[in-house]
């Protein structure tokens, strides 16, 4: 069963450990992916719906990228590059 993101606490702290794994993988991560991870994993897991719904509320900071073709498509997540890194 998916964690209910129903306090704004907890979805801020949902995405802000969301954007940490992101960018401990700068060559970007798949949405299944990151619903893997030890902080979405056992009693906090978070549904691939929820996390793609997350990280586009956050468009100034991760980027998306879809890809694949009919029923095999696929969102890879990436942090989007600061002014200054640029």
């Amino acid at each position: 069963m998916a964690m209910r993101l129903h306090r704004k606490s907890m979805i801020e702290q949902a995405k802000a450990e969301l954007l940490s794994i992101l960018l401990a993988q700068p060559q970007g991560m798949f949405a299944s992916e990151l619903s893997r991870t030890k902080e979405f994993h056992g009693a906090r897991k978070l549904s691939n719906r929820q996390i793609i719904k997350l990280l586009r509320s956050m468009p100034h900071r991760v980027q998306e990228n879809a890809g694949g073709q009919g029923n095999r498509t696929y969102l890879l997540w990436k942090v989007k590059p600061t002014k200054e890194a640029r």
